[in-house]
């Protein structure tokens, strides 16, 4: 695996998109990800050529697995995102009053069964003018017209 330092020192420069996965790997210590996860985020956050990014319903998105799947106590989760957030400088976006035409136009144009919260995650981030994300699920982004993704974890 391509350590995240060695990518982010070539690589990252501009905006980027942080899924919601690895929100959560930062947050589960247990991850097999979450090490990889905290390098990337430190790099980020040192970095003055690239800015980590995060959609409203990354948050909310990891947030919901958090409580849901990993049943930790909404009041806990919410102060660990915060702080997430806080300590590696996030900005947050939010879908314009548009977000949902583009949305629709992604859906269009694939022709695949709908990924509803991938595809609307894309047209938010194309909306804000943000072609770059990082994901585990790199699969689930392709053939969006304008997105360029990149999973630190996959094996080069």
């Amino acid at each position: 695996m391509k350590s995240a330092q060695n990518y982010m020192m070539n690589t990252f420069e501009g905006k980027w998109v942080f899924d919601s996965n690895l929100l959560v790997y930062a947050l589960d210590n247990k991850s097999p990800y979450h090490a990889v996860t905290i390098e990337l985020f430190k790099q980020f956050r040192k970095s003055t050529r690239a800015l980590p990014i995060v959609a409203q319903q990354n948050i909310l998105e990891a947030e919901n697995v958090l409580v849901t799947y990993y049943h930790l106590e909404v009041k806990k989760v919410i102060y660990a995102i915060e702080q997430l957030l806080n300590t590696f400088q996030f900005e947050v976006i939010t879908p314009l009053p548009t977000t949902y035409l583009r949305y629709h136009i992604i859906t269009e144009s694939l022709r695949t069964k709908t990924n509803v919260y991938d595809y609307f995650l894309a047209a938010t981030m194309l909306d804000n003018d943000i072609a770059s994300l990082i994901t585990a699920n790199d699969k689930d982004f392709v053939g969006i017209e304008g997105l360029s993704v990149y999973n630190p974890f996959k094996k080069e």
